[in-house]
């Protein structure tokens, strides 16, 4: 059994684990595992959202993330250097401020919701957790990446007064109802989310600048 510890919350290492629902001698992955999970269940989009259940898991998983960290088996050390390079590039590329809570969040463990769920659905053995992580977050860079070349357009096309509040709506993770209903009628499993998004603001600047030339 692994030694107790006093964490920041005066908890014990033993009772991070029970929070989460393993034994006391569990690895890294069932912890992380578990963590995902109850996320899934009391998170904010979750099946019994619970705002202090939540806070409480956090505070268990960063205590039992030390602990893993200290004793050497934590395999996040694998993820640093390519989430690096990745944080370099949004910064160069002019995108943190859209990306980086999202970068922010994996490098401490707490994951957003469509990671958790493209984790949970892998049924790929060849296919480990940390490349569908950085494969994640590279998709997220080009998505903002792109978009932000769509604001340059609109701007240089002067049309940003009619499309802007709809593209910093998508940059902000919040889309009108005719984006929704176009992501939720897709039936193309070729055509992902992010491709339809990007149509549709290109649609959106098109017609603008139609009714700009009259």
């Amino acid at each position: 059994m692994r030694k107790n510890f006093e964490s920041d919350s005066t908890l014990t290492l033993q009772e991070h684990f029970r929070i989460l629902g393993i034994d006391t001698d569990g690895s890294y992955e069932e912890a992380q595992k578990a963590y995902r999970g109850l996320v899934r269940v009391y998170g904010e989009s979750g099946a019994e959202p619970n705002e202090n259940k939540l806070k409480q898991l956090n505070v268990s998983w960063d205590a039992l993330k030390k602990h893993f960290d200290e004793t050497r088996n934590s395999p996040e050390a694998i993820l640093n250097d390519p989430i690096s390079e990745l944080e370099k590039q949004a910064k160069a590329a002019g995108v943190w401020d859209e990306v980086g809570s999202t970068i922010e969040k994996v490098q401490s463990g707490r994951l957003d919701a469509r990671l958790i769920d493209r984790l949970a659905s892998n049924d790929d053995p060849e296919l480990s957790s940390d490349q569908i992580t950085l494969d994640y977050l590279k998709e997220k860079i080009e998505m903002a990446i792109a978009i932000k070349e769509l604001e340059q357009a609109a701007k240089a096309a002067g049309v940003w007064d009619e499309v802007g509040s709809t593209i910093e709506k998508v940059q902000s993770g919040r889309l009108d109802a005719r984006l929704i209903d176009r992501l939720a009628s897709n039936d193309d499993p070729e055509l992902s989310s992010d491709q339809i998004t990007l149509d549709y603001l290109k649609e959106k600047i098109e017609m603008a600048i139609k009714r700009k030339n009259g």
